[in-house]
């Protein structure tokens, strides 16, 4: 399925690079018609997603927001420097706060790069 609207970002890994993908990811999220709620729900899972990432790396982080008509997806990834062999994760908390704020989402660790993907779609129901 091709995007019809995506955005590609490359980041250093500085947290105050966090502002940029949240705006990013809630315009496209505004423009899929997300509403405000939906928006910050993507807007949420996003920080966390990305900030596990920054936590890997000193590397560039490649971010690509795509919409797919009322649904956005968002990809982030790296070259995991982990350098004592344990997997990245998120944390209890932030996994909950993740999997009640987005439709989907996964975070992977394939050769040496750590990646994830997340998925807001906008649940508006229109009314004749």
């Amino acid at each position: 399925m091709e995007s019809d609207d995506e955005i590609l970002v490359m980041i250093h890994p500085r947290s105050r690079h966090l502002r940029a993908v949240r705006m990013l990811a809630a315009d496209a999220g505004g423009r899929a018609g997300l509403d405000a709620s939906e928006v910050d729900d993507l807007r949420i899972a996003v920080d966390e997603l990305v900030q596990v990432l920054m936590g890997c790396t000193d590397d560039r982080i490649l971010i690509r927001i795509s919409c797919f008509g009322p649904r956005v997806v968002v990809r982030g990834s790296t070259r995991d420097e982990n350098s004592q062999g344990d997997v990245a994760r998120l944390g209890i908390v932030s996994e909950l706060i993740v999997d009640a704020v987005s439709d989907h989402y996964a975070l992977q660790h394939t050769e040496g790069r750590i990646s994830f993907v997340v998925s807001k779609r906008a649940h508006r129901t229109v009314t004749a």
